[in-house]
């Protein structure tokens, strides 16, 4: 009866997201990403956001996504859909399809969702090419030591203290803390913002990174992992 009471609870919380995955899902193979070929077996999302729908399928099929968030979208607008045996591209397509300020692309082993070019926030998009001339995530970093570390990058700390912007840098979930690698040190030299997180998601534990601005007059800049 235990048994059967803690599975009951585990399915209530499942629900509460809002997004269900069949179990046992599998990997992306490397070969197959880059032509959307993984197949998505069963995906239903109920209301949930665009970053909450790609976060999913970056743990649940163990792909790495990138979002920018649109100059219109303030995490209220959410998606709802349910698919079976589809192919990723399919799925990215339908996002879009509900999210049609937002357009994808792979660039190297990542996706990346980007505003269209009416959508975008001037800032954000003059912040993910800005060119970063050394950047280091050592080994064993928490999550919430490496944005803190993305945070005081010289050339981003400048661009956002000359345009009145503050980054939130706090945990509000216990993975902040957990390490971002157990193994893995490295260093990127010369890259534009956008490369380092994309490099950063190939390289450890985290598959997702976001980029947005909010609160009022959107002066709290948060990139999320």
């Amino acid at each position: 009866m235990r048994i059967l009471n803690v599975l009951a609870l585990l399915f209530v919380i499942l629900c509460s997201f809002g997004i269900r995955v069949a179990n046992g899902q599998p990997t992306c193979p490397k070969s197959n990403l880059n032509q959307g070929r993984c197949e998505i077996e069963s995906l239903t999302v109920e209301k949930q956001t665009i970053s909450q729908v790609l976060n999913t399928i970056a743990y649940e099929y163990d792909v790495r996504i990138g979002l920018e968030l649109s100059n219109n979208d303030d995490l209220t607008r959410t998606l709802s859909f349910s698919v079976t045996n589809r192919s990723l591209t399919e799925v990215l397509d339908l996002i879009t399809q509900q999210m049609p300020s937002y357009k994808w692309e792979f660039r190297g082993e990542v996706i990346n969702f980007y505003p269209k070019p009416e959508f975008r926030d001037a800032f954000l998009s003059v912040l993910l090419e800005t060119r970063i001339n050394s950047f280091k995530v050592k080994k064993r970093m928490s999550r919430l030591e490496l944005r803190r570390s993305l945070a005081e990058i010289p050339e981003i700390k400048i661009l956002a203290n000359s345009n009145g912007l503050i980054f939130d840098i706090s945990a509000i979930h216990i993975s902040q803390f957990k390490p971002f690698d157990q193994t893995k040190s490295f260093k990127v030299k010369r890259r534009t913002l956008s490369v380092v997180l994309n490099r950063i998601v190939l390289a450890g534990q985290t598959k997702f990174w976001v980029l947005s601005r909010y609160g009022e007059g959107k002066k709290i800049l948060d990139i999320g992992l």
